[in-house]
């Protein structure tokens, strides 16, 4: 599909699947471990030409018991 209006491309990273996260929530330290301990336990996912929708026009119509999501207005100064 390609980009129009409503949608467009993107690439996007996700965590990687990792058997250790079965025993081992995946984890990211925000500061210098003063041990041997590893700074993070994680790898990433790189995935391009993701299709991006805008959903604003479905707004009214999604439901968060059905669907799982809504979307909503954020108030805000920004234009």
């Amino acid at each position: 599909m390609a980009a129009d209006a409503n949608h467009v491309l993107a690439t996007m990273t996700f965590l990687a699947a990792d058997p250790l996260h079965e025993v081992e929530k995946p984890y990211e330290l925000l500061y210098v471990p003063t041990d041997d301990t590893p700074r993070e336990n994680i790898k990433a996912e790189v995935v391009h030409d993701i299709i991006v929708e805008d959903l604003r026009p479905e707004k009214g119509t999604l439901s968060l018991d059905r669907d799982g999501f809504i979307v909503a207005d954020l108030n805000t100064s920004m234009s």
